[in-house]
C-alpha cells in the first residue's frame, strides 16, 4: 500500500515513518533514570573513596588536641601509630617530685632550689585517650612530617602548648587510588590546613 502525501504526491512505506513515538520516548528516557539511579551511587562512592572523609577527621583531631590544650593549660599531643593505622590523644602530666629527707637542723642547710619536676604523657581520661583508627577501609595513614623529619611506620607525635602553639606538622592520608591529601599544622598558630597531593 502506498500512502500520499499531499504535497509531493506517492511517499514510500520506509519513509512514511519517521522519529518515535512518545511512549518510546518515554520508555526509553525510563530505563536511563532506572539505570542511573542503580548505578551512579556506587560510582560515586568509588571514586569519592573517603579521603576528604578521613582529612576531616584528622582536622577534627588536630583540632580539639589544640582546643584541649589551651583549656586545661597542659601540653596535648596527638599520638599517630603507623604501623598499626590507629591515633589517641595524650597530655602532659607534671608531678612535683618532694624531698624526701627530713629537714636539716640548722636553716643554713636547707635546700631552696625549687622542687624538681617529672614530666609525664599518659592517655586523656576519656574516649579521646583511647587507641582509635579511621574507620574508613581504602584511606591509611601515610606518613607524618615533623619539621625535617618523615615518619613512615612507627609512633609520631604533634604537640599542642597550652599558650595556642603547635609543632609544625603534617599528614599525609593516602587512598586505594594513590590520591593524596595533606593535613598540615602550622608552627605557632596550630592552624590546620588540608592540601592536595603529596608534595608541596
Amino acid at each position: 500500500m502506498i500512502r500520499r502525501h499531499a504535497l509531493h504526491g506517492p511517499v514510500p512505506r520506509s519513509l512514511s515513518r519517521s522519529g518515535f513515538t512518545l511512549l518510546e520516548v518515554l520508555v526509553v528516557i525510563g530505563l536511563v533514570a532506572a539505570i542511573t539511579f542503580i548505578v551512579a551511587p556506587r560510582i560515586g562512592a568509588r571514586l569519592s573513596s573517603g579521603l576528604p572523609g578521613a582529612t576531616d577527621i584528622m582536622r577534627a583531631e588536630l583540632g580539639f588536641a589544640a582546643q584541649r590544650a589551651v583549656s586545661s593549660g597542659e601540653t596535648h599531643r596527638l599520638v599517630i601509630d603507623l604501623e598499626k593505622q590507629r591515633f589517641r590523644l595524650e597530655h602532659t602530666i607534671r608531678n612535683d617530685l618532694a624531698s624526701e629527707a627530713a629537714l636539716p637542723g640548722s636553716p643554713a642547710l636547707l635546700d631552696l632550689r625549687p622542687p624538681r619536676r617529672e614530666i609525664e604523657e599518659a592517655p586523656v581520661d576519656d574516649s579521646a585517650g583511647e587507641w582509635r583508627t579511621l574507620e574508613i577501609d581504602d584511606v591509611r595513614l601515610a606518613l607524618v612530617r615533623l619539621g625535617d623529619q618523615e615518619i613512615t611506620n612507627e609512633l609520631a607525635s604533634i604537640s599542642f602548648s597550652s599558650d595556642g602553639g603547635a609543632d609544625p606538622a603534617e599528614i599525609v592520608l593516602v587512598d586505594q587510588y594513590t590520591r593524596a591529601k595533606r593535613v598540615r599544622v602550622l608552627p605557632f598558630t596550630a592552624e590546620i590546613e588540608i592540601e592536595d597531593g603529596l608534595d608541596d
